[in-house]
């Protein structure tokens, strides 16, 4: 299937993955609170799985650790779908 400007339905949009990790940290109160440690963004990953791995490897390596929940507790996914920039530009 072509669409515009001789683009497949593959390359029509862009899917991006924001994955954000974070730890639980109690305040002075007792309370818990999800703290953001750090946000990875995986421009190209063939699906969200692969993107995880990926942002766990990237996260690991920013803080100098063997594994990335050496320094969070968790993470959630953000998936992003942008149009190609050949059609933004049009």
């Amino acid at each position: 299937m072509k669409f515009a400007a001789g683009l497949t339905a593959w390359e029509e949009t862009v899917t991006h993955h924001r994955i954000c990790f974070t730890k639980r940290i109690c305040d002075d109160t007792g309370h818990a609170h999800q703290a953001i440690q750090g946000i990875v963004v995986v421009r190209y990953a063939r699906d969200p799985d692969r993107a995880i791995k990926t942002a766990q490897h990237r996260f690991a390596r920013r803080h100098w650790a063997e594994r990335w929940d050496t320094h969070a507790d968790g993470f959630e996914l953000e998936t992003i779908e942008q149009p190609h920039q050949d059609q933004a530009a049009h």
